[in-house]
């Protein structure tokens, strides 16, 4: 996959004893990160090309690579789901996942007002999937968390998920994508999606 990269980052952990004569012991700990920027490139499957939007359209910048990815709530050439499946397993421990989201500054209506930022019912890590199918969400986590703060028109905020898997999840071994389903009910609603993280923090074996 042309847009996705995989880090392997090495952390180190220091430690001091408290003591008269402090030593240091130092361990490493290996995070993954998988980053996409959501591109016009083949990655990511969606209902069709109109789902891209150039830097800068209807108020929204990109925030990694040069297009932002459009969703609607309208019509099903931006509605629907959009997914990106990674040649990367699941493993047991801890995942952050964020991701940016915008609100479009357009179009406008009959009025003059903007549409309204727009829900994506479905969004989250999903396993299983393949080029044409989505997969499944993931919900067998042990603990699951998100922050989705509202966005004002033309403006940028940061989505974040957490999820902590066991080592005895159903899903182990199966590999992981990201699902982004908005669903299509002829509502005057739309957003920006872009610069997708997801930061890996593998359990100790």
């Amino acid at each position: 996959m042309k847009s996705i990269l995989v880090w392997v980052i090495s952390v180190l952990l220091v430690l001091t004893c408290l003591g008269t004569n402090p030593t240091i012991v130092a361990a490493q700990e290996q995070i993954f990160l998988i980053a996409n920027d959501i591109e016009d490139d083949g990655d990511w499957v969606v209902n069709s090309e109109n789902h891209f939007f150039p830097d800068g359209a209807e108020g929204c910048k990109a925030t990694a690579g040069s297009t932002t990815l459009g969703m609607a709530n309208s019509f099903p050439d931006y509605g629907g789901k959009a997914f990106i499946n990674f040649d990367f397993p699941l493993v047991p421990g801890e995942y952050a996942v964020t991701i940016d989201v915008c609100n479009f500054d357009g179009p406008k209506n009959d009025d003059g007002v903007s549409a309204d930022l727009a829900h994506a019912d479905y969004i989250g890590l999903t396993v299983g999937g393949n080029k044409d199918n989505p997969g499944t969400l993931l919900t067998t986590a042990i603990e699951t968390s998100s922050s989705k703060p509202r966005v004002a028109w033309g403006e940028t905020k940061q989505w974040s998920f957490k999820y902590t898997f066991a080592d005895n999840d159903p899903n182990l071994e199966s590999k992981i994508g990201f699902l982004i389903d908005a669903p299509v009910k002829g509502e005057f609603l739309n957003m920006s999606f872009d610069n997708l993280k997801i930061m890996i923090d593998p359990a100790e074996s």
